[in-house]
């Protein structure tokens, strides 16, 4: 039988997610009032004051929906998956290959569950440190890229265009291992063979086809990306801050 976490279960893993390094406060992105402007001008940083407001609460938004599917992933990883080895071969039953050795019916039902909340994490971490913040920088830097157009290419090529120095500093934040290995786990899960799966075994090169194990990630792996990519978080947003402070 499936477990699920109690109210005690969740106040401790909650306890263990970092939440206060992604609280988004009121000074945080905030633009200055400036003081003897005309009407137009008035309502203009009206404007801007408001769209600001708007993202911050969605990114807040969506940085509590990451400590949620951060914790459910962890009650999971808790119960126990053991995945190494992830197969043998030969089989203990004399197939050439056999997946999950160790796995009992419980274990399979507690792995889908971890893979389930771990494809929630890293696609709702993403959509919170790439799309919430780039429309946060959008709106901040007065871009006036459309928000279906918000993408870091399109950030990059209009910041260029204003200051290079915030450019190098936005790469600099973005140019970092964690960040690279855990865009590549999320892109797999949303475009690819999720990194848990089975995969299929097969490779094809040219005109050949090759049999073989796929590169299977194991749930030990999978929790030691999500915690690094998670400290990256902390790192990019309060660096961000900082940058928009700088340049007010």
């Amino acid at each position: 039988m499936i477990k699920f976490p109690t109210e005690k279960d969740m106040r401790s893993l909650y306890a263990c997610f970092p939440i206060k390094s992604f609280i988004i406060r009121d000074s945080d992105f905030a633009i200055k009032q400036a003081n003897g402007i005309d009407h137009y001008e008035w309502f203009i940083q009206l404007a801007k004051t408001q769209e600001l407001t708007a993202w911050k609460f969605v990114l807040q938004s969506k940085w509590n929906d990451v400590a949620k599917a951060y914790a459910m992933m962890m009650f999971y990883y808790n119960q126990g998956i053991p995945d190494e080895p992830y197969f043998i071969s030969p089989g203990r039953n004399g197939q050439s290959v056999e997946y999950f050795p160790n796995f009992s019916h419980e274990h399979f039902v507690i792995k889908d569950y971890f893979d389930f909340y771990a494809d929630i994490y890293f696609l709702k971490l993403f959509s919170a440190i790439d799309d919430g913040l780039w429309q946060l920088l959008n709106v901040y830097f007065s871009l006036d890229i459309d928000v279906c157009e918000v993408t870091w290419k399109n950030v990059c090529s209009k910041i260029a265009n204003i200051d290079s120095i915030i450019l190098d500093s936005l790469k600099e934040i973005y140019n970092d291992d964690r960040y690279r290995i855990g865009k590549e786990m999320r892109n797999s899960i949303t475009h690819r063979l999720p990194v848990g799966s089975q995969g299929t075994g097969i490779s094809r090169e040219e005109d050949s086809i090759s049999f073989g194990i796929h590169d299977y990630v194991s749930s030990k792996k999978t929790v030691e990306v999500a915690k690094n990519l998670l400290n990256f978080c902390i790192e990019a947003l309060e660096e961000s801050k900082k940058l928009c402070v700088k340049c007010s």
